[in-house]
């Protein structure tokens, strides 16, 4: 029974991320000052609330492992930083490219100084 539960909610998500991204890339018209880049928002604001959402998760499971002293725990906190990592990772690239597009410059202190 678990493993039917399992299979339903990864077909479902599998179902909604192809829609999604038919709409994403094929429906939506492009915004008229931007163009096709803004496009990179749909996945580049997800990837931030991931990563926010993961760190918690992460600190909150540090405290427990530290509070309890459970090697579960910190199994946890160990696995939510990896999945922390790879959305941080995301979201910086994606700003950066979107920020070299919109703006001319990547942001995060790629932009020239005045003092150079």
């Amino acid at each position: 029974m678990r493993d039917k539960f399992a299979y339903a909610l990864a077909t479902l998500g599998a179902v909604v991320l192809v829609r999604n991204l038919y709409l994403i890339f094929m429906v939506m018209p492009d915004e008229a000052n931007q163009g096709m880049i803004y496009r990179l928002l749909y996945f580049y604001v997800p990837a931030w609330w991931t990563a926010f959402i993961a760190v918690a998760l992460s600190a909150i499971f540090s405290g427990l492992y530290l509070a309890k002293k459970d090697l579960r725990y910190d199994a946890m906190a160990v696995s939510v930083t990896e999945v922390a990592l790879v959305f941080l990772t995301m979201g910086i690239t994606l700003g950066s490219i979107w920020g070299r597009i919109i703006w001319g410059s990547g942001g995060y202190g790629m932009r020239a100084s005045p003092l150079r």
